[in-house]
């Protein structure tokens, strides 16, 4: 049985392929790899189509894995051909227009749902870098629990170098804060969460079951960007969430929307919808709890604001308020353009 790999791009031209150079370096795993590109403003597309050609020679030193040569890649674009992609062969979806994470997730999830022998479905960001086993380890943790909703293998940071950014995490329903297990926490023998403290899976490196996406259908579109895999996550039933440290992948973090991580501070993007898919979350899941998640809200942006972070705090004030992005936060998901 195969594992049905999906990375959304969206301007990732400069690390996308260090991502597929590890997926290719891979062992133990039938692997079928799709990328969905969210109409990127950059060269992330001709970057993906040079690299298949075998246009550029890769340079593995540094990296978290080590490469396996290879000649030219297959690239398959045509979405009816993808559904019976071969094994070594890439599916390559390009949208045309940033509909959000999810909506890319779910574009790969149903080209690949179209292959009865794809088992599970692997999602990775695209400014990850999976270790040599990392999908072994996963498949045989898969076949080993049988029944389950998501596995969550361990997210390190590429820098510092073996400091943990999420092994999946827990919810404030009153906030609606995530809080990731083990962050910042240095070492491969951190223990990992139990599995009943476990609310959900971080989607940059999520492994998932036919049984889960039968059962909770496809990633809820309506986030845009931000809590859909937390969502996604609660939709399980009695599947349960498992932890599994030792699939690991070295994630840059922030890359495309420029999150806050260990070495940089907040962007209007991100602190925007944060602040507008909180509240929305609430809403849906503890809608009593809805002013208590918009005090906090407030809160934060007053913080930003008070630590000189003016743009993510005005963006934080006008996510909670329920206002719509700024023509900036348009522009910089290509929703809009600013050019003259």
């Amino acid at each position: 049985m195969a594992v049905g790999v999906v990375i959304v791009t969206y301007n990732a031209a400069d690390i996308v392929v260090d991502c597929l150079e590890s997926l290719l370096a891979s062992q133990g795993a039938d692997l079928r790899i799709v990328v969905v590109d969210n109409a990127s403003q950059d060269d992330t597309l001709a970057t993906i189509r040079g690299w298949a050609r075998g246009g550029s020679t890769f340079d593995g030193s540094g990296k978290p894995f080590q490469p396996v040569p290879h000649g030219p890649v297959g690239l398959v674009e045509d979405s009816q051909t993808i559904e019976h992609l071969p094994e070594g062969k890439v599916g390559l979806i390009s949208l045309a227009r940033n509909a959000g994470f999810a909506a890319g997730v779910n574009a790969g999830l149903r080209s690949l749902l179209a292959m009865p022998e794809v088992e599970y479905f692997w999602i990775l960001n695209p400014d990850c870098m999976v270790e040599n086993r990392t999908a072994e380890i996963l498949v045989n943790r898969a076949r080993e629990v049988g029944r389950f909703a998501v596995i969550g293998g361990r997210i390190y940071y590429v820098t510092p170098k073996h400091m943990i950014q999420s092994d999946g995490g827990r919810v404030n329903f009153w906030s609606g804060i995530c809080t990731p297990f083990n962050m910042t926490r240095i070492g491969r023998d951190v223990p990992p969460p139990a599995p009943a403290d476990l609310d959900y899976v971080t989607g940059a490196h999520m492994l998932v079951s036919r049984e889960f996406i039968a059962r909770a259908g496809l990633m809820p579109e309506s986030y845009f960007l931000y809590y859909e895999e937390v969502d996604w996550c609660l939709r399980r039933g009695d599947l349960p969430l498992i932890p599994c440290p030792e699939a690991a992948v070295h994630h840059h973090g922030g890359h495309s929307i420029g999150s806050a991580t260990i070495n940089q501070g907040p962007s209007p993007l991100s602190a925007y919808f944060l602040a507008r898919n909180r509240m929305k979350f609430v809403a849906r899941h503890r809608f009593y709890a809805l002013p208590y998640a918009w005090g906090y809200g407030f809160l934060k942006a007053l913080r930003f604001l008070w630590r000189g972070h003016r743009a993510a705090g005005f963006a934080t004030l006008r996510g909670i308020l329920g206002v719509g992005p700024n023509r900036d936060t348009l522009a910089r998901i290509g929703l809009i353009s600013l050019k003259p």
